[in-house]
């Protein structure tokens, strides 16, 4: 809610919980179960919410790609916060952020992936996307947690019980973030010389690995 066409609806409450609410809703409207869930990006932070909120069982294996489990890879949401913070959020949104950093920039480096997010970002609702920005922020730089890494979401993520994966870019991840997994001896599966998208900018390697990863379930 909030991004692409579905952002049209202006929802009240585009916090991670009400997404994770809705998720669970659609779900048993439709009556699904026994579901491997897949989240990337900042949907790896919701969906990892989704799997701790799992008391029955439903959610069966979980494909991370890179949701964020330590303060260091806050990269756009630190820089939207910050110009929140200054109070010229919506230009810097539209300009440095979309045409700069993601079209130019990223583009040169990443152009299949980096063009579908700026169509992404052309139709999602700014306000929503601050919101978000600032819960990323929150939720992984809690400076009260004991210890070197400040995520509480990477915590959950790393005391999940369930099978799980995190899917990472070489070309994306900070070496902190990859401590932090090595560390917790969390499976890991990595797509040399890509960035953030593997599913896009990998596509045939990624999902030749998620299929198979499936497959086992």
């Amino acid at each position: 809610a909030g991004y692409g066409k579905s952002s049209r609806s202006h929802p009240d409450n585009c916090d991670f919980d009400s997404h994770v609410q809705r998720l669970w809703k659609l779900l048993e409207k439709f009556e699904i179960r026994d579901i491997c869930l897949i989240g990337h990006s900042m949907g790896g932070d919701i969906t990892t919410l989704m799997c701790a909120s799992d008391s029955q069982g439903v959610i069966k294996k979980y494909v991370n790609i890179e949701g964020d489990v330590t303060q260091f890879d806050l990269t756009f949401s630190s820089k939207a916060v910050e110009a929140a913070n200054r109070g010229d959020f919506l230009a810097w949104f539209q300009g440095e952020f979309m045409n700069t950093i993601v079209l130019e920039k990223l583009g040169e480096r990443f152009p299949i992936s980096a063009r579908r997010y700026y169509e992404d970002l052309k139709q999602c609702d700014p306000g929503v996307f601050l919101a978000n920005a600032r819960e990323l922020v929150k939720r992984n730089s809690n400076p009260s947690l004991p210890g070197e890494f400040k995520s509480e979401t990477g915590k959950i993520y790393a005391g999940l019980l369930l099978p799980r994966v995190y899917c990472y870019g070489t070309l994306s991840l900070s070496a902190d973030t990859l401590r932090f997994l090595k560390e917790n001896r969390l499976d890991m599966k990595v797509f040399e010389d890509t960035g953030h998208c593997p599913m896009i900018d990998k596509a045939a390697e990624f999902y030749s690995f998620l299929y198979e990863y499936i497959g086992r379930l």
